[in-house]
């Protein structure tokens, strides 16, 4: 969540994750959503690719529930 500022891809992004987790997934409403619990890897991910830990947020479950 809070990765839509306009500067990043998200659709390249959640492609890159995806691929790197051998998963589903897709962008809605500027989230990521992954299939599967991945929390714990995303985050070492999003990391590795250049954002700073105290920003990301990784949820349980669809951002609508």
């Amino acid at each position: 969540d809070g990765l839509d500022d306009g500067s990043r891809d998200l659709e390249g992004l959640a492609s890159e994750l995806k691929k790197s987790f051998g998963c589903g997934g897709t962008v809605k409403n500027g989230h990521i959503e992954l299939q599967g619990d991945h929390r714990k890897s995303v985050e070492k991910a999003l990391t590795e690719r250049g954002f700073p830990p105290q920003s990301i947020e990784v949820q349980e479950g669809s951002p609508e529930t």
